[in-house]
């Protein structure tokens, strides 16, 4: 017999694979991904969404507070040199997305 090509699909459908770093280990980040359908996920860490149904996207990040309301309070936000909030159009497979958090006092 003949093997015919063999077609495999990722099991959980699309995916978004959603990078989060500059922040305190111990600290959340405040991201938001919107999608089709009135999808809508918090994302604290870094994580991958899946099971996603094709469509726009859209990862919104904004600032964390670190003790807020105190002489220590630390402002972390999302790199000013990322342009928010991110667009995508997923169609197939996993796409990545990564959103890099700044002290912004530097």
């Amino acid at each position: 017999t003949i093997a015919k090509d063999v077609v495999v699909k990722n099991p959980t459908g699309l995916a978004l694979e959603v990078s989060i770093t500059g922040l305190p280990a111990t600290f959340g980040a405040h991201v938001t991904v919107t999608g089709p359908n009135g999808f809508t996920q918090n994302v604290p860490t870094s994580a991958t969404l899946t099971g996603l149904t094709a469509g726009s996207y859209e990862i919104q990040a904004t600032e964390v507070l670190i003790l807020p309301n105190s002489p220590y309070t630390k402002d972390w936000v999302p790199s000013p040199q990322q342009r928010l909030p991110i667009s995508i159009t997923l169609t197939e497979g996993t796409v990545a997305v990564s959103i890099t958090y700044v002290d912004a006092l530097m």
